[in-house]
């Protein structure tokens, strides 16, 4: 019996069980909830409530609107909840590959320091590592057997894996601020317009 029960806790230990989490993609309907519920001082409810519902916006007089929030409220503090604990985010966007680098073997991705992605109502994501992935890295030989179609179109999607690790509000171009995400990458795929898949960079 004994044996028996060393066995069995042995086999727990050497094959555990793990649970990954799927990135969940930060898009233009729901950016600000990510920022918001990080953010050291939220935007007001009723602001949020605007982005969240059409028929809040569009309500006729303010006793309309108060009867809507009270609705809206717990589904906004759920959202905002579930924001504050994802631990991965995808965001996807597309872009042009630079000319491929004989002396890198690898293509220029057209991210650095400065880079964001444009959210709507003034929400945008940036990159803490963004220098990082400046080149994804593409063996020559694999590289020329891309030539073809990239002469056709460079334009790639490029989908980028990391986690939040900040918000606040940030000037960009010199002058317009944005409320920022700051994501820190963690993995970037790109792949051609087509779906041809170019190469991933893990970080």
């Amino acid at each position: 019996m004994k044996k028996t029960k060393i066995i069995c806790f042995l086999a727990l230990f050497i094959f555990p069980v793990y649970s990954f989490a799927e990135p969940v993609k930060v898009t233009d309907a729901n950016a600000y909830i990510y920022y918001e519920s990080r953010a050291e001082i939220p935007a007001p409810s009723d602001t949020l409530a605007g982005y969240m519902s059409k028929d809040y916006r569009n309500a006729r007089d303010e006793f309309t609107k108060h009867d809507l929030l009270k609705k809206i409220g717990p589904v906004l503090s759920k959202k905002m909840s579930e924001a504050k604990n994802t631990e991965t985010v995808l965001l996807r966007v597309r872009g042009k590959l630079g000319n491929y680098n004989f002396d890198k073997s690898a293509f220029p991705t057209g991210f650095g320091e400065g880079t964001f992605i444009p959210f709507d109502h003034g929400y945008a994501a940036s990159f803490v590592n963004g220098n990082d992935v400046e080149f994804i890295e593409v063996p020559v030989a694999s590289a020329r057997k891309l030539s073809e179609k990239l002469r056709s179109s460079r334009t790639a999607v490029f989908d980028i894996v990391g986690s939040i690790v900040g918000a606040e509000e940030q000037k960009v171009n010199g002058w317009s601020t944005k409320k920022m995400i700051k994501v820190k990458i963690e993995k970037l795929t790109v792949k051609l317009k087509a779906g041809t898949k170019v190469g991933t960079k893990l970080l």
